[in-house]
C-alpha cells in the first residue's frame, strides 16, 4: 500500500510577506496574545456586515411584497410563499459554497470575495424590480449562486491569526452578522414603500409607486458597493501562492503540495518552528489541490461538521419561531406581543449578542483553556433556551399579558432566555475556529471552510419551515399540551450537546504546526490527516 504524504505550503519569503505577516504570524507561544491587523480585519467585518443586512432587509415587507405581487393569494398562506423567497437563498448558496471555497484555494481569497459582494449588489436591485413570485426567488438565488463569502472569509481569519488572538478575531464574525441583522430590519421597515409612507419626499415618485420596495433593497445593495470598493483598494490576498513577489508575478496555482519524500513532515512554518523541507524553505512553485469532499471529510472533521449542523440548525429554528411565538395570543400557545415590543425584544438580542461575543468569548475561551473545551461548555446552554419558551407562556397564561405583574414575570423570562441564547451563540464562533485548525493543509482551507457553510446553508434551509411547522402543529392539534415543538428543541439540543464530546481537535492549526508537532498528533488522534488526489 503507497504510504500516504502529508500536505505542505511553501511560505512567503521576506520580500513576498504581506504587510500583515509580521504582526500576525511571528512566534506565537511569546509573552502574549500577538496584535490583530487592525485594517484587514475591518475590511472583513465590512463585508461579513452585508451578507445579514441583505439577507434580512426583506423580512419586514416580504409578505406585504408577496401580498402585492399574488393579490389572489389569501393572506392566510402568504407565510408559505414568503417562505420560499426567504430559503431561496441559503439553499442556492448550499448548492455552490464549497465551489466557491474551492477556488478561492486556486484564484485567490480577494477575487472570490469581490465577486460574492457584486452577487448580492445585483441580487438586491433585481429583487427590488420584481413584480412576480418567480422573479422574487431568481434574485434571492443570484445571491446564493455567486456568494461564498462567508467560507472565504473564515479562511482569511485563519490566515491571518494564530492560536493566541484566534478568539478575538473569530468572536468578530457573529457581532458582525448580529449587526447587520439589526441595520437590515431596520432599513426594509422604515423605508419600505416610501411614497405612502413619507409622501413630501417621495410621493410624486413614479418609479417608487410602481416599485415599493425598491428603495430599501437599493439601500442595502450600497452596503455591498462599499464593501467591495473598500475591499478591492485595501484588501490584501493571503493565499501564499498569490501573494506578489517583489519583481515576480503571483504563481498561478493553490499552496498546498505533496512534500516529497515527507512521511510524517506537516506545513512545516517558520513562525511556528523549524520544519518542513528544503524545497518549502525555497519556496517552491506548488500544484493545485482538487481534494475531493470524501477525502476531506475525516473522522475527526466529520464529527465536528455534524455539531455545527445542529447547532445551525437549532439557531435557525430559534430565529424563525421565536417572532411567531410572541405575535400569536397566548390562546394560540404564544405571550401576545406587539410588533413594538418584539422589535425591542430583537433588538435587545442583537446587543446582548454583540456584547458576549467581543467582551466575554475571548476570556473565558482562554479561562477554559481552548475551543474545544468552550464549545462543550456553551452548546448545554442550547436545550435551556428552548425551556424558556414555554415558561414564558405559562407565566403569560397565569398573570396575563395585558400589564402588572403578569406582564414582568413574562419579560423576565424573555430575558433569561436571551442571557441563556448569548452563551449558546458562543458554540458558532469555537466551531469555526475548530474547523479551521482541523484543515491539514492551508491549500484546503477554503474548501474545507466551504463543506462547513454547505452544513449552516443546509440547516438554514430547513430549520425555519420544520420548526414553524412544528410550532403550528403543536398547538392546533394539543399535542402534548401544545407544548410538542419545545420538547422536540429541547431533546435534540442536548442529542448536538452528547455529540461535541466527541468533537477531537488542536488548539494550533495542523497547517501551521511543525513535522514532529503534526507526528504526534496523528498518533494521538489515531488517524491519517488528508492526501491529496
Amino acid at each position: 500500500m503507497p504510504r500516504r504524504r502529508s500536505l505542505a505550503f511553501p511560505l512567503p519569503t521576506p520580500s513576498s510577506r504581506p504587510s500583515w505577516y509580521d504582526s500576525t504570524n511571528q512566534a506565537t507561544r511569546s509573552s502574549g496574545p500577538t496584535p490583530l491587523p487592525k485594517l484587514q480585519l475591518f475590511v472583513l467585518c465590512l463585508m461579513r456586515m452585508t451578507e445579514p443586512i441583505s439577507f434580512t432587509v426583506i423580512f419586514p415587507f416580504i409578505n406585504q411584497m408577496v401580498h402585492r405581487n399574488l393579490p389572489d393569494v389569501p393572506l392566510d398562506e402568504l407565510g408559505y410563499y414568503g417562505g420560499l423567497v426567504e430559503s431561496a437563498f441559503a439553499f442556492v448558496q448550499f448548492l455552490t459554497i464549497f465551489s466557491w471555497g474551492r477556488l478561492s484555494d486556486s484564484i485567490g481569497r480577494k477575487p472570490v470575495l469581490l465577486i460574492g459582494l457584486t452577487g448580492n449588489v445585483i441580487s438586491m436591485n433585481l429583487f427590488g424590480l420584481s413584480r412576480s413570485l418567480p422573479a422574487m426567488i431568481v434574485s434571492r438565488s443570484v445571491a446564493g449562486l455567486m456568494n461564498g463569502n462567508i467560507a472565504v472569509l473564515k479562511s482569511v481569519l485563519g490566515e491571518i491569526t494564530d492560536e493566541t488572538n484566534q478568539a478575538r478575531a473569530f468572536a468578530l464574525i457573529p457581532m458582525c452578522y448580529a449587526v447587520g441583522s439589526i441595520v437590515g430590519p431596520s432599513l426594509g421597515g422604515y423605508l419600505a414603500d416610501p411614497a405612502r409612507t413619507f409622501p413630501e419626499l417621495f410621493g410624486g415618485s413614479k418609479f417608487l409607486q410602481d416599485f415599493p420596495y425598491f428603495l430599501p433593497c437599493f439601500i442595502a445593495s450600497l452596503f455591498n458597493l462599499a464593501g467591495i470598493l473598500v475591499g478591492f483598494f485595501f484588501l490584501e490576498e493571503t493565499l501564499p501562492a498569490k501573494v506578489r513577489r517583489k519583481g515576480d508575478a503571483p504563481t498561478d496555482a493553490a499552496s498546498g503540495r505533496i512534500a516529497s519524500g515527507q512521511d510524517d513532515g506537516g506545513g512545516g512554518d517558520d513562525r511556528h518552528g523549524e520544519g518542513g523541507g528544503d524545497e518549502e524553505r525555497q519556496g517552491t512553485e506548488p500544484r493545485r489541490s482538487r481534494t475531493s469532499i470524501k477525502r476531506l471529510v475525516t473522522p475527526s472533521i466529520a464529527n465536528v461538521l455534524f455539531t455545527q449542523f445542529s447547532v445551525n440548525l437549532l439557531n435557525a429554528c430559534h430565529a424563525a419561531v421565536l417572532p411567531l411565538f410572541c405575535f400569536e395570543s397566548v390562546a394560540n400557545g404564544g405571550i401576545g406581543l406587539t410588533n413594538l415590543e418584539i422589535g425591542h425584544l430583537m433588538a435587545i438580542n442583537g446587543v446582548m449578542t454583540i456584547f458576549m461575543q467581543v467582551i466575554v468569548f475571548p476570556g473565558l475561551e482562554r479561562r477554559l483553556g481552548g475551543a474545544v473545551k468552550t464549545y462543550r461548555s456553551v452548546v448545554i446552554f442550547m436545550p435551556l433556551v428552548f425551556l424558556c419558551l414555554p415558561l414564558a407562556h405559562q407565566l403569560g397564561a397565569m398573570g396575563g399579558v395585558g400589564g402588572g405583574k403578569g406582564k414582568s414575570t413574562v419579560w423576565a423570562a424573555l430575558m433569561l432566555m436571551i442571557l441563556l441564547k448569548g452563551f449558546s451563540n458562543m458554540a458558532i464562533v469555537c466551531s469555526t475556529m475548530i474547523v479551521s485548525n482541523l484543515a491539514p493543509s492551508r491549500s484546503l482551507l477554503g474548501a474545507l471552510n466551504g463543506v462547513s457553510q454547505m452544513c449552516g446553508s443546509l440547516a438554514r434551509t430547513f430549520g425555519p419551515t420544520a420548526s414553524n411547522s412544528l410550532f403550528a402543529l403543536s398547538v392546533s392539534r394539543h399535542l402534548v399540551g401544545g407544548q410538542l415543538v419545545w420538547i422536540v428543541l429541547c431533546l435534540y439540543g442536548l442529542f448536538a450537546w452528547s455529540m461535541t464530546l466527541r468533537v477531537k481537535a488542536p488548539s494550533k492549526a495542523l497547517w501551521r504546526m511543525t513535522p514532529d508537532e503534526l507526528k504526534r498528533y496523528k498518533e494521538s488522534v489515531g488517524e491519517v490527516i488528508v492526501a491529496e488526489d
